[in-house]
């Protein structure tokens, strides 16, 4: 009967902590990727809505090889914004490990920013089954792009970074909502933990026991 009893308790814990949502969670988290070919300046803009010098700016391409993260607030929204490494055919195994490991973060982010200094639409192609955003950069050099839905931007004068951060912040707050729709309950991180640990203790002990034991 107590058995009976603890296993009701095991399932209500478990349910309560499927269907509650915690800002902690990496699951609250909404990744931003932001992709394209080498030197399009993906660490430039990933430095000016971070608003530091954070990723190395070259000329050269395929400077950055390894996945540059960092978390920030995005309005009143968490999130966790990615710079990656140029998109391109290389013979350069380092680079190419790098390439891999952006294709990796593109499957995990909820939103992609497909930055190029020319037609951002052609790598979009690509990546169409995403939350997607297409920037063309360096419009100070080359003219724009008469395509629909382009944000036109130079790092180089700061010309439509705000816009674009706007319309980031407006997507990320759509991607929270859709994630509150799916939990029933918000929780913070010291509740988790407590649920979590009555969960485990309630689990082993229905595990462990025998029916002699209970009689």
């Amino acid at each position: 009967k107590i058995k009976g009893k603890l296993e009701k308790i095991h399932c209500r814990v478990k349910g309560l902590i499927n269907k509650s949502y915690s800002m902690q969670d990496s699951k609250g988290i909404t990744k931003i990727a932001l992709i394209g070919k080498p030197n399009v300046g993906k660490s430039s803009l990933f430095n000016k809505i971070i608003n530091q010098d954070h990723s190395i700016i070259s000329e050269i391409e395929g400077t950055t090889r390894d996945i540059i993260e960092k978390r920030m607030l995005l309005g009143e929204t968490e999130i966790n914004l990615l710079d990656t490494a140029g998109i391109r055919k290389t013979q350069n195994k380092i680079e190419q490990i790098g390439i891999d490991k952006t294709l990796e973060h593109i499957e995990k982010s909820s939103i992609i920013v497909i930055i190029d200094d020319q037609n951002p639409e052609k790598t979009y192609k690509r990546f169409k089954n995403k939350t997607w955003v297409l920037v063309q950069n360096k419009i100070d050099k080359f003219p724009k792009t008469q395509k629909n839905n382009v944000f036109h931007i130079s790092c180089k004068n700061n010309d439509g970074i705000d816009s674009l951060i706007t319309h980031l912040s407006t997507l990320v707050d759509l991607k929270v909502d859709d994630i509150y729709k799916n939990y029933s309950y918000t929780i913070n991180e010291r509740q988790k933990r407590l649920l979590i640990k009555i969960q485990t203790m309630v689990r082993n002990f229905i595990h462990n026991s025998k029916t002699s034991d209970l009689t």
